[in-house]
C-alpha cells in the first residue's frame, strides 16, 4: 500500500472513529436527560482517570499519532460528558469493586513510572488498563444480573463498538505488534455486550 494513501486511511479512520464516540457520547447524555439511561456516577468517575491514563499509554505503547486518534476524541469527550453529569447531579461513592479498579490503575501507572515512561512501560500499563477497564464495566452487568435495569437505550454502546472495530482495523493496517490489539478488542466487547444486554427488559433472565 502506498505510504500517502495509507496515512490518509490511517487518520480518517482515527477520525470517523472518533466522530462516532462524539455521537455516542452524546446520544447517551440525552437519554440521561430523558431518563433513558442512568449512569453509575462512580464508574465514570473512574473512566475519567483511566481514559486518560490509556490514551497516553497507548499512544507511547505504539509511538504513532495517527492510532492515538480515537483514544483522545473519547477522552476528551467524556470528561466534557462526565463534567456535565456532576453538574447536575452528585457523585455516587467508590465502592470496593471500584476502588480495586483504582488500585491497579495506580498499579499501572506506577509500573510505568519504574520504567521512566518509556514504551515499554507503556505497554505493560495498557495492557494492565484493559482489565481495569473490563472490572470497571461491572456496574452495568450487575444491572442484568440482579434482574433490575437502567440502560434501556442500546444504540449508543453499538455506536462506541462499531468506532472500537474502526480502532482495530487501523492496528492491523499499521502492526506494531500483538500488544496493540487488547484495547480495541476488550473495548469493542465490553460496549457490545452492554449494549446486547440493554435489548433485556426486566425478569428476562
Amino acid at each position: 500500500m502506498n505510504i500517502e494513501m495509507k496515512d490518509l486511511i490511517l487518520v480518517l479512520l482515527g477520525l470517523i472513529a472518533g466522530l462516532m464516540h462524539r455521537k455516542a457520547f452524546n446520544k447517551y447524555y440525552e437519554q440521561v436527560i430523558l431518563g433513558i439511561s442512568h449512569p453509575p456516577k462512580a464508574t465514570w468517575l473512574l473512566w475519567v482517570f483511566l481514559s486518560t491514563l490509556n490514551w497516553f499509554s497507548f499512544f507511547v505503547s505504539g509511538h504513532d499519532w495517527r492510532l492515538a486518534i480515537l483514544p483522545a476524541i473519547s477522552t476528551i469527550y467524556l470528561v466534557k460528558v462526565f463534567y456535565l453529569f456532576v453538574r447536575k447531579n452528585k457523585l455516587s461513592k467508590l465502592n470496593f469493586r471500584d476502588n480495586i479498579v483504582l488500585a491497579l490503575s495506580v498499579i499501572a501507572l506506577l509500573i510505568w513510572f519504574w520504567y521512566r515512561f518509556n514504551r515499554v512501560g507503556a505497554i505493560y500499563t495498557n495492557c494492565i488498563l484493559q482489565v481495569s477497564i473490563a472490572i470497571s464495566f461491572w456496574p452495568y452487568f450487575e444491572r442484568y444480573l440482579h434482574r433490575y435495569e437502567d440502560e434501556k437505550g442500546p444504540l449508543p454502546w453499538f455506536i462506541f463498538s462499531g468506532a472500537y472495530l474502526l480502532q482495530l482495523a487501523a492496528v492491523l493496517i499499521e502492526w506494531k505488534g500483538y500488544y496493540m490489539l487488547p484495547y480495541p478488542i476488550n473495548c469493542f466487547f465490553l460496549h457490545s455486550i452492554v449494549g446486547l444486554l440493554s435489548f433485556k427488559k426486566k425478569g428476562d433472565f
